[in-house]
């Protein structure tokens, strides 16, 4: 794979990871019927999606997101699951620059019944598959089944968990506080509230903590589920970051919700987590469903490896020059993995490292350029 450019490289070590775990490859569509996504469209992170209309009038939609279509297709059962990985384009808003981008995106999802060593499973891999991309990464992780859980015990209605979740999303602890002091809750809720958002470190470091804070049956299952996640993977749940500012802002995930982040770059590239929303949403409610995907418009300035040169090696011949003797050395110089143009004039257009001169049936000038 010496040629490949460096996100193709990632592309194949992660199909080799996730086959090797018995997920297939899939493939789809890039566009599906824009009424699809207008009725599912609180599952989107943007309501803005690129339309055109179809030969026999249909309006279409080029695919902003790719979950969507795979629940939308998928034929697992509960004894049956699907486990999936994919390599797609969509088609966004980015954050960053504020208009429309075609997105690389690798993912893998799990389909059918979520067990506890299912959704370790499935963390285990967004683990390997940030090392795959850089050795210095970390996997944060929430539970929005936790905070639902809190949130119903303390009678929060829909508007007081929205602004809560706005304010931890945006990890603004004063308006937290507003928002909080502006409330009925009895101080000690509040108190309970702050002391479980307030946890950070590393997951095996908090997750007893956690299991102490659950006030409830629902609490304490999803604090087990965490607690599980460590046990199963052991040594490598070391690189997981328990973050409760966390959030589901699209109403996408109700279990565990994880970002991952690699050294130099400021946003997540990684993102995932379990979403039987979106199931019972798409009339599918005996199903559960557990992914992530690895966003490469955060990745494109890491992964693009800066070279000095266009071409390694240069090969210069005319009339004269032996045709067999020509072709013998461009092959031995490609297969040696070198980038190599045959050219009858010296480029200028271009860098180059190398440069050898064939005349008649001899390489008669090697000149190196520095």
């Amino acid at each position: 794979m010496t040629n490949l450019k460096q996100e193709e490289k990632v592309w194949w070590q992660l199909r080799d990871l996730y086959e090797r775990y018995g997920y297939k490859n899939h493939r789809m569509s890039k566009f599906e019927e824009y009424l699809f996504y207008a009725k599912n469209i609180k599952f989107l992170e943007s309501d803005q999606i690129i339309t055109f209309t179809d030969f026999d009038g249909k309006l279409m939609a080029l695919k902003p997101d790719v979950a969507l279509s795979i629940i939308k297709n998928t034929k697992a059962t509960r004894a049956a699951p699907e486990k999936l990985f994919y390599n797609e384009k969509v088609y966004r808003v980015s954050k960053q620059a504020g208009q429309f981008r075609e997105i690389s995106q690798i993912g893998l999802e799990y389909i059918g019944e979520v067990t506890r060593y299912a959704t370790a499973e499935v963390i285990k891999l967004a683990l390997k598959s940030l090392e795959v991309i850089q050795e210095d990464y970390i996997l944060n992780i929430s539970h929005m089944g936790y905070m639902k859980a809190f949130f119903d015990h303390i009678e929060a209605d829909y508007l007081l968990r929205q602004n809560l979740l706005s304010c931890l999303s945006r990890k603004n602890r004063s308006e937290l506080d507003k928002v909080l002091g502006g409330t009925a809750l009895a101080e000690e809720s509040v108190a309970h509230f702050k002391e479980f958002i307030g946890l950070s470190g590393k997951l095996t470091d908090c997750v007893y903590k956690v299991k102490a804070l659950a006030v409830n049956k629902a609490m304490q299952e999803a604090a087990a589920e965490l607690e599980s996640i460590c046990y199963t993977l052991g040594a490598q749940s070391e690189r997981i970051i328990l973050d409760f500012s966390l959030v589901n802002e699209t109403g996408y995930y109700n279990g565990v919700l994880f970002h991952g982040f690699i050294k130099n770059v400021p946003r997540a590239v990684l993102k995932g987590g379990r979403y039987d929303n979106l199931l019972a949403k798409m009339d599918k409610e005996e199903l559960q469903a557990i992914g992530f995907a690895v966003y490469f418009d955060g990745l494109d300035r890491y992964l693009k490896v800066p070279y000095e040169y266009m071409i390694d090696t240069v090969v210069l011949y005319d009339e004269d020059s032996d045709p067999a003797l020509l072709n013998e050395t461009i092959e031995h110089l490609a297969e040696s993995g070198q980038k190599v143009r045959a050219e009858r004039y010296f480029p200028v257009d271009y860098k180059y490292k190398e440069i050898i001169k064939i005349e008649k049936n001899t390489v008669t000038e090697v000149n190196c350029i520095d």
